[in-house]
């Protein structure tokens, strides 16, 4: 949870606090989603959610990625029911697979990898090789979607 997007983050949170009355506490969770997904680690995060916020009221509920989100609409009912949920930095194609429910708001985002070509021609206009790095497609946090931009065949 270091780093320049969370500094940014939480900053944002820490402005919504500026001359108001109301005093509230933020509670920061990174599930670390892109390195444990076996569903053994999945149910001791969810029990261990469970047990450290029992007695504690949580007025909303703020994902950040797509697995978050959909880790939080699953566990929802039990850890969290009737409680908004925001989300943030998830792309229009894992909304549209997660179908949120009309009481879940936030942003949609459009993190292409065609996009992300074009940015970096713009930053190297004579590129022309492109190495993706990273974990395998079903770890990705992100940009999972990207594996669907990749052309289908090799080239000759």
């Amino acid at each position: 949870m270091r780093g320049p997007f969370y500094y940014q983050l939480f900053s944002g949170f820490a402005r919504c606090d500026q001359g108001s009355q109301v005093a509230y506490a933020l509670y920061a969770e990174n599930l670390d989603l892109s390195r444990f997904s076996a569903p053994a680690y999945e149910q001791s995060l969810q029990r261990h959610l469970k047990e450290k916020y029992q007695d504690r009221p949580i007025g909303v509920v703020v994902t950040v990625g797509a697995a978050t989100l959909e880790l939080v609409l699953r566990w929802r009912e039990e850890l969290w029911p009737e409680t908004p949920i925001v989300f943030a930095l998830v792309d229009e194609m894992d909304f549209a697979r997660l179908k949120p429910p009309p009481d879940v708001t936030g942003r949609s985002s459009k993190l292409g990898l065609a996009d992300s070509i074009t940015v970096a021609r713009a930053v190297v206009p004579e590129l022309k090789t492109i190495a993706l790095v990273g974990d395998q497609w079903d770890r990705q946090v992100i940009f999972q979607n990207w594996k669907d931009e990749l052309p289908t065949r090799q080239p000759a």
